[in-house]
């Protein structure tokens, strides 16, 4: 009986099997750390030690830009070829431009490999790369089952949704050991509140006979400890 009344909140895990690679680029080497000030360094040495400073975080930023293009660039020949060419298949694409394919079996969204978990470097997209994944809207056009999407300063995922397999109602034996459970949760919530109230009742009772509250609480067959609070701000 309980059942009926809550098996539409028991549900499988939509599952989607996927293909990737990760684009990556490493920014040339970093220039050598400045040395720190001396001790009472006059105001020249403070301002070519800013300055020289400032050089390497700039060359260090610029390092970092180049590799992004050269990331970006790769991605945009990739996505290009399979938009332009429709006999072309991402996976047979990614394996012929040199790319290491990865392929996971049916997996929910909390099953994904640890390098889809990474952050999404967007500031219209919020999540991790699975987040995307999962969120994508797969239709018959196979250009829909792909995406991309930066996950660090100088990488760049490439996706397709091979399959999904949506969520579905779990059967009773599916579900049985998880809603047996939530049924002892209710019931010993719905029995404790029974109880309190109850419990109070009785004490507003023998407290408007004029008991006290401590005789209150006795005489509504509670046994725990009265504690008092006292006021220590003065």
């Amino acid at each position: 009986t309980y059942w009926e009344t809550v098996q539409d909140a028991f549900k499988t895990d939509e599952k989607r099997r996927l293909a990737y690679f990760i684009v990556k680029s490493t920014p040339a080497a970093e220039p050598a750390a400045i040395a720190p000030l001396a001790e009472g360094a006059d105001e020249a040495a403070k301002a070519d030690h800013a300055k020289k400073s400032a050089e390497r975080d700039a060359t260090i930023a610029e390092n970092k830009r180049i590799a992004r293009l050269e990331v970006g660039k790769k991605v945009d020949d990739f996505l290009y070829k399979l938009e332009t060419q429709k006999d072309l298949e991402f996976k047979k694409l990614a394996q012929a431009d040199g790319f290491e394919l990865k392929q996971t079996d049916l997996i929910a969204k909390n099953e994904a490999p640890a390098e889809l978990l990474a952050p999404i470097q967007s500031s219209s997209r919020a999540g991790n790369a699975a987040d995307s994944l999962f969120n994508l809207t797969v239709t018959a056009d196979h250009l829909s089952k792909i995406t991309d999407m930066s996950i660090g300063e100088t990488e760049w995922l490439v996706a397709y949704v091979d399959e999904v397999v949506a969520s579905r109602v779990k059967t009773y034996d599916e579900a049985k050991q998880a809603a047996t459970a939530q049924l002892s949760a209710d019931q010993a919530a719905a029995a404790l509140t029974k109880a309190a109230n109850e419990a109070n009742d009785k004490i507003k009772t023998a407290l408007s006979e004029g008991k006290s509250f401590e005789d209150a609480v006795k005489s509504a067959g509670i046994q725990s400890e009265i504690l008092i609070a006292t006021n220590t701000s003065q």
